[in-house]
């Protein structure tokens, strides 16, 4: 007869990467081959969500469910590493996935940037309703390619993260007041709590911060119908972390499939998918970010009785004062056009152009623009620009040419102007190129409003 002990035994010394969890995927066991694969011991790994811990290393080690337990609902996974072939054939999918998401990406931001202007002007009330529903859709398909387009990013290992300084009180009341409104029209309760001893700054990276919290927020509002949305963060002086917490009346889920959460495109069930659409990727991509930020999420949720996700991030504080942070702020100091810094814009796409100039004239930004090398480099000597916004594609001479010929006559004149790349696939090649270029950042194309307005600031103070 085999005791309990010596079937525990055999199963911490099986050549095989094992795992065991309960029915709602959250980890009760890890045997020894596992922990070395995973670099974690077990005590860091228990009552950690399977798939919110495989998201991350879903490039290198592949789970497959091989057992479960008909009365306890426990699960075994088996963990592998992917070889170099299934790696190679990967990366240039995502590749190829992420170039095709990027060319559809930027017709979509023309429509949805050209519709914010129209909308500004005056007009019948008929037309305004007709632009509002064309914004919504939109805007609706944008994030799905949103989110296809940072999945394909994760899986190409090319999701960058940024560590700046953050007003946080005041990035929390910008999120909370945009989903306030939404929830309201849908006839919601939206209870925001912040807690007054959270740091009036902290270090991190606003936009991918905003993106897990707003992720949340949209799976709450889509799938609450009544009740209400609440929306909290504290922070834990002993563990040094803030916690962020977002709960619903909604629809819940049940225990027996909380094992498919975070797992990349998977809904909980076809009638889910048909009712309330979606990629099934929003959780993933927010398992990924929370474990790249050195931080984890999980959830708690009773079907039909509503969900509770909760998210913990490490406190990082700054050590500059917080009169000198701009960089979390999503509009800038109101200047006329003839005071504000000046910017050198070289992008042969006229949308992008038109959209780009309108955006920075409205923030106080004076502009010039080139349509191609050339161009560029004549308007530089000509305007001396305090900022420039170099296209990589352009026609004649591409934005490393013209970048590393920048530099060169501004090695006469003992000056260095920030320079930003613009670039669809910045994969980890390109960087380096962009790096021996010259240059000293990049935003992904097509560039959104906010992360256009972040870069300037982080780069050229008013």
């Amino acid at each position: 007869m085999i005791s309990p002990g010596q079937i525990r035994s055999l199963f911490l010394d099986m050549n095989e990467a094992l795992i065991i969890s309960d029915k709602s995927g959250l980890i009760v066991s890890v045997n020894h081959r596992a922990e070395r694969l995973l670099g974690i011991r077990e005590d860091d790994l228990i009552k950690r969500h399977i798939n919110a811990l495989m998201t991350p290393r879903e490039k290198e080690i592949r789970t497959r469910e091989i057992s479960r337990d008909p009365k306890t609902g426990l699960i075994m996974w088996l963990l592998q590493r992917i070889g170099r072939h299934d790696e190679e054939e990967k990366q240039s999918s995502d590749t190829f996935l992420a170039a095709m998401t990027h060319e559809i990406r930027t017709p979509m931001n023309g429509i949805i940037g050209m519709t914010d202007l129209a909308l500004e002007e005056e007009m019948s009330p008929v037309l305004r309703e007709y632009l509002d529903v064309i914004h919504l859709s939109a805007d609706s398909l944008m994030r799905v390619i949103n989110d296809i387009l940072d999945y394909s990013k994760i899986e190409t290992s090319n999701l960058p993260l940024e560590q700046i300084p953050i007003a946080f009180p005041d990035f929390l009341s910008s999120v909370a007041k945009l989903f306030s409104a939404q929830a309201k029209a849908k006839g919601l309760d939206f209870r925001y709590q912040e807690e007054k001893n959270i740091p009036e700054v902290i270090m991190g990276d606003p936009v991918r911060i905003r993106q897990i919290i707003q992720n949340l927020l949209n799976n709450a509002l889509k799938f609450t119908s009544e009740g209400y949305i609440e929306f909290s963060s504290y922070l834990d002086h002993k563990e040094s972390r803030i916690y962020f917490s977002i709960s619903d009346t909604g629809i819940g889920i049940p225990a027996e499939k909380q094992h498919l959460l975070f797992r990349s495109f998977t809904q909980i069930d076809a009638s889910t998918t048909r009712k309330y659409g979606g990629t099934g990727l929003g959780l993933a991509i927010c398992a990924y970010l929370t474990s790249k930020m050195n931080g984890q999420i999980e959830v708690k949720s009773s079907e039909g009785k509503g969900s509770t996700f909760r998210f913990f991030l490490p406190l990082i504080l700054p050590e500059k004062k917080r009169e000198e942070v701009t960089a979390s702020s999503e509009s800038l100091s109101p200047h006329s056009s003839t005071e504000g810094p000046l910017v050198l814009l070289l992008e042969d796409n006229r949308v992008n152009q038109f959209l780009a100039v309108k955006t920075m004239e409205k923030a106080g930004y004076r502009v010039v623009t080139a349509e191609n090398g050339y161009e560029g480099i004549e308007r530089y000597k000509e305007h001396k620009p305090d900022i420039i916004l170099m296209d990589i594609q352009m026609p004649g001479k591409d934005g490393y040419e013209t970048a590393r010929d920048i530099r060169m006559l501004e090695e006469e004149m003992e000056k260095s102007t920030p320079i930003i790349a613009l670039t669809a696939l910045a994969l980890s090649s390109d960087r380096e190129k962009i790096t021996e270029a010259g240059m000293n950042d990049f935003l992904g194309k097509p560039v959104s409003p906010i992360d256009l307005k972040e870069m300037l600031l982080k780069y050229c103070r008013q």
